[in-house]
């Protein structure tokens, strides 16, 4: 899913999408950046189970840093 949501990205930056598809390409486009961000949070988790013994904040990230793909549809 990760590998597709990226193709499908290059390949929309690059306009081979066909008439009708944008909407479904931006999707795929969605699931993978989700399904990149659900893997990088499972590993962190699963490299920081054993160390701590307390619960430790996982996601340095905020909403400011994410990216919106709403906007960059509309460009």
């Amino acid at each position: 899913m990760i590998q597709n949501g990226r193709v499908v990205g290059q390949e929309i930056e690059c306009r081979n999408i066909k008439p009708g598809m944008v909407e479904r390409a931006w999707e795929i486009v969605e699931v993978g950046l989700f399904a990149n961000r659900y893997v990088s949070l499972f590993a962190d988790s699963i490299s920081t189970a054993s160390l701590y013994d307390e619960h430790m904040e996982a996601d340095p990230h905020g909403s400011g840093k994410t990216t919106h793909v709403d906007e960059l549809r509309q460009e």
